[in-house]
């Protein structure tokens, strides 16, 4: 016998489906996100006690298999030596490639001359794996997009390319889930962590750039509506 669903309780059905699929694959990255953090932090540690708590810059490879992520080959680490770096505090990057033979994420963590005595690097590895986490959560975003759609400025010339570069939704996306493992891993408010995020970055670039406050405030603002607009629909449970 069959019976027929109205089409509002069907797409009620779907929805709910949809998201239970949703939370499952969002599970699966970041857990992923979390191992492959770990390795990093791993490879680090075993380097510094290897050169007997003498830190040095150096680069590895983690090879990667894993099931929703079957086109990523590796992710390339770099630690490199930067003389403007004036705090204990490493600064964080990553890139996403793809290439014939697959999906590469590049991670460079650049450091001062401090980092050279490894007991003292340590103080900040905590700080150090939660913008890890941040930084490979973003980049993992980018192995699931479609990113020959993007429209990216080349360069950073001038407030309208921060725009563009800050309000690319595919950035958008991964800046938003990148900053909510964050939040989540520090146990802070995701808002406040995103906001003071925006700020410090568009705020460097400006000053950097001889950007007015009146436009570097309103740039700021443009992109705290877009980022905030995406994540209430991603991750409406956070506060």
């Amino acid at each position: 016998m069959w019976v027929q669903i109205p089409r509002g309780v069907l797409y009620n059905i779907m929805l709910l489906i949809n998201e239970f699929v949703s939370l499952i694959l969002e599970g699966n990255l970041e857990r992923e996100t979390t191992d492959i953090s770990r390795k990093i932090m791993r490879k680090l540690i075993a380097q510094g006690k290897q050169l007997g708590g003498y830190f040095d810059s150096f680069q590895f490879k983690i090879d990667t298999k894993y099931e929703k992520l079957p086109n990523l080959k590796g992710i390339r680490v770099g630690i490199i030596f930067d003389e403007s770096i004036k705090s204990l505090e490493p600064v964080v990057q990553g890139s996403y490639s793809k290439r014939n033979y697959g999906e590469e994420i590049l991670i460079t963590i650049e450091v001062n001359k401090a980092w050279e005595n490894f007991n003292l690097a340590k103080k900040v590895f905590p700080s150090l794996l939660s913008n890890l986490k941040m930084t490979i959560r973003h980049e993992i975003e980018h192995t699931n997009q479609d990113i020959s759609t993007a429209d990216y400025p080349y360069t950073k010339n001038n407030i309208d390319d921060i725009l563009q570069y800050f309000l690319e939704p595919l950035e958008v996306e991964a800046f938003v889930v990148g900053l909510y493992k964050k939040a989540k891993m520090k146990k802070v408010s995701f808002y406040e962590l995103m906001y003071k995020y925006i700020e410090r970055q568009v705020y460097a670039w400006s000053i950097e750039l001889g950007v007015s406050e009146q436009d570097a405030t309103s740039a700021i603002q443009k992109i705290k509506d877009a980022w905030e607009s995406y994540a209430r629909k991603r991750f409406p449970e956070a506060h």
